[in-house]
């Protein structure tokens, strides 16, 4: 079987080509909006509207599987076997083009003692100096001001399931019958099972307060009902 690391006697591929090949698999499945077909696939609409509109880079592994999977699943090994290659053509073309850069060999003579540092070299050294200072400054008020994680509620995975696969959810969600915490499903009416993003129900189902918080989920014992979200919120005085 062809794993993609054998020489290959085809045609050089693109980038813009394998993407453009990517969205024609779009087109045929009639441009279903972002959402929908995160839905469908597992993913995030985020990651769908990224892999299909970012021209200067490949689409994980991950999510390039589970795209092909819904739209053509007799062909996901050989996309793989593509974007790998791919992977390592790109690679290898940027270390050339790194190797080919010409170095700057000149260097500056020192300032004659006494003389004025020229206005832009001078205002430049100030403009790093007050970026270092700022990151200082942040860095302290993270530091200081970022409180124990707080518990904001349970992880409710029903409603997970309906809001994300909203008219696709068939029943209740079900979970792994050995590690009860662990491997929950939402049950689509087509048969398929998609594994619950617990954080991103927390962060759905609980937002941090401030720009600077965050929301994350855990569990504390072997259960179904251990899951919690918590969050770390930066408090800067208000």
């Amino acid at each position: 079987m062809d794993t993609g690391d054998e020489p290959s006697t085809e045609p050089p591929d693109y980038l813009e080509t394998f993407l453009d090949d990517l969205a024609r698999l779009r087109s045929r499945d009639g441009n279903a909006g972002y959402k929908a077909l995160g839905r469908r696939m597992g993913l995030s609409h985020s990651s769908v509207h990224s892999a299909l509109n970012r021209r200067d880079t490949l689409p994980s592994e991950y999510v390039l599987m589970r795209m092909i999977a819904e739209w053509d699943p007799g062909a996901t090994e050989a996309w793989l076997i593509r974007r790998r290659r791919l992977a390592r053509h790109l690679e290898t073309a940027e270390a050339a083009s790194e190797a080919d850069a010409p170095q700057n060999s000149e260097i500056a003579d020192p300032p004659l003692p006494g003389a004025a540092e020229p206005r832009g070299r001078a205002v430049r050294r100030a403009g790093r100096t007050l970026m270092i200072a700022a990151g200082v400054c942040v860095v302290w008020l993270v530091g200081a001001g970022l409180a124990t994680p707080m518990s904001t509620g349970g992880v409710d995975v029903y409603r997970f399931c309906t809001t994300n696969y909203d008219g696709l959810t068939g029943a209740p969600p079900a979970q792994n019958a050995t590690h009860t915490w662990s491997d929950w499903v939402c049950l689509l009416q087509d048969g398929r099972q998609v594994p619950v993003d617990m954080g991103l129900a927390c962060r759905e189902q609980h937002p941090p307060l401030t720009p600077l918080g965050r929301t994350f989920a855990d569990h504390v014992r072997d259960d179904s009902a251990s899951w919690r979200c918590y969050t770390d919120q930066v408090n800067l005085g208000g």
